[in-house]
């Protein structure tokens, strides 16, 4: 057997060991110089190896803000326990319950200014005559119209101080029907459709001749109702996120109007004549509100958060009045519109406070339009101005004359 051949060691030699290079300690003896002995055996493990300590649980690692989250976590869920079907159903067993009924419903008296609403509105879901007989060319070829179309005939007139004429009208309308088909095809969340089109559709709609009577609306998104008593008595129903924009009454800077209101807000609780003390909307009052959900979304968590919302402003408006009790008094409630707006669909909805009753109607599904098509928001268009002439001629003199006791 030819004798064993032995590598010469070369001092310095590295060996590697993970990721770092460490020198052979030539020093120590080798692996095949130590003498083998048994391997030692380790201790018994023992639940409490000191008799005196305490027993310890086992609890899982995690870092200090995840006990936070945890919280949060639970408290969201036992916000949400209850479905929003099932808080739709305790609204109505409220104090002032909220029930919802059909617009069509034959058996309700409803008011004069909602029944002139429903007409108007009516008359625009047909879409005859929305399209300005200035782009008409344009509408022919991007809406394949004959020569017989029904959609165009609306007079291009001045629109007023800062307002759109007809071409200037149509290119907007067409950036943001590309707009919204962009948001519907991308999935977008619900803040990307509020910023790239339905600020753009409010802006567009009541520019000009309707802020020219301080008519104007404001993203409310983070806004929450300011005190609980203003909430329908309901276990479970919180202050959180209520609705997305609302269309105000913005008075001039230092008119009459605005000073009134700002003496009226240093006489209340929480500095704001509104339901919500949200800075934006604090001395503004505001007049119909809109919530917001993408396609899909859940309609009930809309409906719950709008009912929800209308009965903090009816009693918010109790408080204006003073008319919190229930002895009979001669303030008579105006009625208050809400906007409805899932994906592409908006559709309004008309709150009527029953006060003899103790009760809020909600008119229900009322379309105002689609932002899937140029018609659709044309439509939309019309509808909020014809609002905010609501606004301009009955809910304004109305807050004029029963919160700050002016004529209107």
């Amino acid at each position: 057997m030819p004798p064993k051949r032995e590598l010469p060691t070369t001092p310095g030699r590295t060996t590697r060991r993970g990721p770092r290079r460490v020198p052979l300690d030539t020093s120590q003896p080798s692996e095949n110089d130590v003498t083998p002995r048994p391997p030692r055996e380790a201790p018994p493990l023992s639940t409490n190896p000191r008799p005196n300590a305490p027993k310890l649980e086992h609890t899982p690692l995690h870092h200090p803000e995840d006990s936070a989250n945890t919280s949060e976590t639970s408290s969201k869920k036992s916000r949400r326990s209850e479905s929003p079907r099932e808080a739709r159903f305790n609204l109505m067993l409220a104090e002032t319950g909220v029930f919802p009924v059909s617009i069509d419903a034959g058996d309700i008296d409803f008011p004069a200014a909602a029944q002139a609403l429903r007409r108007d509105l009516a008359h625009l879901e047909s879409q005859r005559g929305l399209v300005p007989l200035s782009v008409r060319h344009l509408a022919r070829d991007r809406l394949a119209f004959d020569h017989d179309d029904p959609y165009t005939g609306q007079e291009s007139g001045p629109p007023g101080k800062g307002g759109l004429g007809g071409f200037e009208m149509w290119q907007r309308i067409c950036e943001i029907q590309g707009a919204a088909q962009e948001c519907y095809d991308e999935d977008c969340p619900e803040s990307t459709w509020n910023m790239e089109v339905h600020s753009t559709l409010l802006r567009t709609a009541l520019r000009g001749v309707w802020r020219s009577k301080e008519i104007w609306y404001r993203d409310i998104t983070s806004a929450r109702i300011s005190d609980g008593d203003l909430l329908p008595k309901v276990a479970g129903l919180t202050r959180s996120k209520m609705v997305d924009f609302a269309i105000i009454i913005k008075p001039a800077f230092l008119s009459p109007f605005w000073d009134q209101i700002r003496h009226k807000c240093n006489e209340l609780p929480y500095r704001t004549i509104n339901q919500t003390d949200a800075t934006n909307v604090r001395r503004v009052p505001i007049a119909i509100s809109l919530e917001v959900k993408r396609a899909g979304g859940n309609e009930h968590e809309t409906l719950v958060q709008l009912e929800t919302w209308v009965t903090a402003h009816y009693n918010n408006l109790k408080v204006l009045t003073g008319t919190v009790t229930r002895e009979p008094s001669d303030v008579k409630m105006p009625i208050l519109p809400l906007i409805q707006i899932q994906g592409h669909e908006w559709k309004l909805m008309i709150a009527q406070l029953m006060s003899d009753r103790d009760m809020i109607i909600v008119h229900r599904d009322i379309p105002l339009g689609s932002t899937r098509n140029i018609l659709g928001i044309y439509q939309i268009i019309l509808a909020l101005q014809r609002l905010a002439k609501w606004v301009a001629e009955e809910y304004r003199p109305w807050w004029i004359t029963n919160v700050l006791g002016e004529s209107g």
